[in-house]
């Protein structure tokens, strides 16, 4: 059915129970009502009609889109998102430790005018969400791990060994245990800080400059003169 508003909805009614579907922040929901009626569903799609308008990032004219739409100039905003933003900017003065990383502002400027919700990057990037029936957090979040490391210069995986590429392989996460008696050092050769230097100037030159490993080297030097 479609409703006054132009949303489709499905109901499937079943002796007390309710169930619809329809589409919401980018995806389909799901809502079961118990009791109420072949209308229980209503209010529940009302709720989350007001959430779609003030935060998803999926309409152009929610708040939270016009908010980064204007790039720090003022936005007219609900008492519940100003209230959000103002405790999330608090959050961040408080920790100070950590920084936050807007993976479809990143997506947005690698793809201007392209479709970048997170299936459709995991298609454009070839990451298998196949098993994304039902979202989560932390499916949500897995996948995303993936499409950021293919954004940020290809890197397919966190283990960097051949065997975890192949099909079938399991990987298996083991603690290290730390033997007894001093531990060796084993410093670069300097053909191997040149080979990582090289390997840096690729990744500097697929993420923009933007590479991690060189926060940590002493004044920004490159590897092969540290």
């Amino acid at each position: 059915m479609v409703t006054a508003d132009g949303l489709h909805v499905t109901k499937v009614m079943s002796h007390d129970r309710l169930e619809a579907r329809f589409g919401a922040m980018g995806r389909q929901a799901r809502v079961v009502a118990l009791g109420g009626g072949d209308r229980a569903d209503e209010r529940a799609r009302h709720l989350i009609e007001v959430v779609e308008r003030k935060w998803s990032r999926y309409r152009s004219g929610s708040e939270v889109s016009r908010v980064n739409d204007k790039g720090g100039h003022s936005v007219v905003v609900s008492p519940e998102t100003y209230g959000l933003i103002t405790r999330a900017v608090g959050a961040w003065r408080v920790t100070g430790l950590c920084s936050v990383l807007d993976t479809l502002a990143m997506a947005r400027q690698l793809h201007p005018g392209q479709r970048n919700g997170l299936d459709a990057l995991c298609k454009r990037y070839s990451v298998d969400n196949s098993h994304r029936e039902l979202h989560g957090a932390l499916l949500d979040a897995d996948l995303l791990l993936e499409v950021y490391l293919a954004m940020t210069g290809g890197q397919g995986a966190l283990i960097l060994d051949e065997e975890s590429e192949q099909p079938g392989h399991k990987a298996v996460v083991r603690r290290a245990v730390r033997p007894d008696g001093p531990l060796r050092v084993l410093r670069a050769t300097e053909d191997e800080r040149r080979a990582h230097d090289a390997l840096l100037q690729v990744l500097d030159k697929a993420s923009g400059g933007k590479t991690a490993w060189r926060r940590f080297e002493p004044d920004g030097a490159p590897a092969g003169n540290a």
